[in-house]
């Protein structure tokens, strides 16, 4: 039968676009298989493209350099079903860096090999290059064919395990996945029997396009690209997450033993029947995911003893888009719900403990700012506050007055009644100060007998006459000590910032001064710096 060229060409390009659409179909639905599926399919597509151009008057730049071209499609077609098959049958194992790196060695191999021909004759063995490449070749050409047909022999071998063990809605994906797989195996068996309806024509990129079809109808009509059956044995039957799949009907497509114990459902699943007698004792979970088709929740469907699971809802579709059911994945959150109720507590605890320890700090740094014998605060704060409120007085541009008092004739207190009764006048004054000291002002022990009281934004008639107060309040007011009534007065010294000073240490020695003049005039009486 002789049969034009052109009708060859029109053929393979038929097939690389049928390829091609299946390819641009398969990406736009992405899972798992989908590179292993589109790198098959443009394998097709380039093969047949530039076999097609083969049998074309296209011109070359030697006869044999489209066919020779093919051979990219040719190297990559066995790789790529042979990973698809990989995956599809759950043997991701295989897919670590060593395999990934030996995968394209010999389909590397073969293209060098092919296009430095000329050199050592090693994969056309000196016969003409523009022969039928599938019976002619010299070594490495067999080694090629062999490598490829091993290929697809393995993975015709995994899908028909896969074909065996396949249950339910698997079945019909794996029958024909595993038939588009046997189609080149078909095909070429008729070439090497003698049947040769095209003569001279590979029919081999057309038998590898009907594989391509085959994965289309298995995406199609069996939702190739929604379900795959990743080893389900080890998968999900062993699975510590319960899965149940349901139809478009709420009918029970499939449940593993988790998902049977989960809903404390014993005996044999009922496949094929409406979900709700499964679920007769969690009547509100029916009621509430009756028309959820797509979420996550948490639920309690157990209460003795409680079982908390995290429910997943996604939905299932065809190929052509139509809702198929539902998949819903169930997962025993119970120790993480308690584990996250322990760590409430142990946050709650551990809020409270921070907070004691910053009560605590806070009182040490309390501690560290006050006299321990009167509870005022010590000269540290006082420089500290002092510095303060004379940055504070100039920004502002107002007076700071200092008074600083000293109890007359302490010293003759400790000798005559001892340290007791001079602790106990401390503390009389220290008290007498926090009684009339007002808001923002500071009173400070600063040293021994002495004491100052920081008065912001007073005048100099205020502070001499707090002073005045004070020194009246105490020589009203005896201190009691062993049946004593022990009658102390006090001298005190004011100054002002900025009229008797300009810094800190200057309005202290201001103070000081007056103190001192107070003293030498007779005690008992408040003087203002000059």
């Amino acid at each position: 039968m002789n049969i034009p060229q052109d009708f060859y060409s029109t053929a393979l390009l038929l097939a690389a676009a049928i390829s091609l659409w299946h390819a641009v179909t398969v990406w736009r639905r992405p899972t798992t298989i989908t590179r292993s599926i589109t790198a098959f399919l443009l394998g097709m597509v380039w093969w047949c493209v530039t076999y097609a151009l083969h049998w074309s008057p296209m011109p070359r730049p030697y006869p044999s350099f489209w066919l020779e071209a093919t051979y990219v499609g040719v190297v990559t077609i066995p790789t790529a079903f042979f990973a698809f098959t990989l995956r599809y049958t759950g043997r991701d194992a295989w897919f670590t860096r060593r395999w990934l790196i030996l995968f394209p060695i010999e389909p590397t191999l073969t293209l060098l090999l092919l296009w430095t021909d000329r050199y050592h004759g090693l994969f056309f063995g000196g016969l003409p290059r523009d022969g039928n490449p599938l019976f002619n070749g010299g070594p490495w050409f067999w080694v090629n064919v062999i490598y490829s047909y091993g290929l697809m022999l393995i993975s015709v071998i995994l899908l028909a395990q896969a074909y065996r063990r396949a249950t339910h809605i698997y079945k019909g994906q794996a029958r024909v996945i595993l038939t588009g797989a046997l189609l080149p195996w078909a095909v070429n068996a008729l070439m090497f029997a003698g049947f040769d309806p095209l003569p001279g024509l590979d029919l081999t990129p057309i038998a590898f396009t009907l594989t391509g079809l085959a994965f289309a109808i298995g995406a199609r009509n069996y939702r190739l690209l929604d379900i795959i059956p990743v080893a389900r044995d080890t998968l999900i039957e062993k699975m510590t997450d319960g899965v149940i799949v349901l139809d478009a009907q709420d009918r029970l497509v499939d449940i593993n033993p988790t998902g049977q114990w989960m809903l404390r459902a014993g005996g044999h699943p009922p496949i094929g029947q409406p979900i709700e007698p499964l679920l007769a004792h969690w009547q509100n979970l029916v009621e509430r995911f009756r028309e959820i088709r797509e979420g996550q929740f948490e639920v309690q469907i157990a209460e003795n003893p409680a079982l908390f699971v995290d429910l997943l809802i996604a939905p299932l579709h065809d190929g052509a888009g139509f809702y198929t059911g539902r998949l819903l994945v169930l997962r025993d959150i119970s120790r993480l719900k308690h584990t996250e109720q322990k760590m409430r507590q142990a946050n709650a605890e551990l809020l409270d403990r921070i907070d004691q320890i910053e009560q605590l700090r806070t009182q040490l740094q309390e501690q560290a700012l006050r006299d321990g014998l009167t509870g005022l605060y010590n000269r540290r704060c006082l420089e500290e506050t002092l510095a303060r409120e004379l940055s504070h007085a100039e920004s502002q541009g107002v007076h700071l007055p200092l008074l600083m008092l000293d109890i007359d004739h302490f010293k003759d207190f400790n000798d005559t009644h001892g340290h007791g009764a001079g602790d106990l006048i401390l503390q009389h004054l220290a008290g007498l100060l926090e009684e009339t000291t007002q808001a923002g002002e500071i009173a400070c022990r600063y040293g021994g007998e002495e004491f100052v009281v920081v008065m912001p934004g007073a005048g100099i008639e205020q502070a001499a006459q707090r002073g005045e107060e004070l020194r009246r309040s105490l020589e009203k007011r005896p201190v009691v000590h062993r049946d004593t009534h022990l009658r102390i007065t006090i001298s005190a010294g004011v100054a002002v910032y900025p009229i008797h000073a300009s810094t800190a240490s200057e309005l202290l020695h201001c103070a000081d001064q007056a103190l001192y003049a107070a003293k030498h005039r007779g005690r008992n009486q408040v003087v203002v710096h000059e």
